[in-house]
């Protein structure tokens, strides 16, 4: 699933609520974001995730 293809509404979520609710520090979830690893979103400016990512952002940990 990509960030155009995430449900509409109120999921997204910054990136210290998608850090604290993943375990990953946001410095991490913001290269994965760059490195393509996750998807994101920057509507004006700001990063943030779709909720439904972060068990992506969890299996993604494990991957070297």
């Amino acid at each position: 699933m990509t960030a155009r293809q995430a449900p509409r509404g109120q999921k997204w979520v910054r990136i210290a609520k998608a850090a604290h609710a993943s375990g990953i520090s946001a410095r991490t979830l913001r290269r994965w974001a760059l490195e393509g690893r996750i998807p994101s979103r920057q509507p004006g400016g700001g990063r943030s995730w779709h909720l439904l990512y972060l068990p992506a952002v969890l299996a993604a940990r494990a991957t070297p």
